[in-house]
């Protein structure tokens, strides 16, 4: 399920594994960016929102 639907009380399924942080962030600090701890589930709304965001501030998407 998306993360962000259901924070906000909704049941909707996710299609997009995103980091929930950015990669060039965890290989910075020495993290794997592949391990699984780092993604989360979202729908391609959710995704895409987060992502536009986060290219509009400079940041990988």
């Amino acid at each position: 399920m998306c993360c962000d639907c259901e924070a906000q009380g909704y049941v909707v399924p996710a299609t997009v594994a995103d980091h929930d942080t950015q990669a060039k962030v965890l290989i910075a600090r020495g993290d794997d960016p592949y391990d699984m701890k780092w993604l989360k589930s979202r729908c391609k709304k959710h995704h895409d929102s987060k992502s536009g965001k986060e290219r509009h501030r400079g940041g990988m998407g």
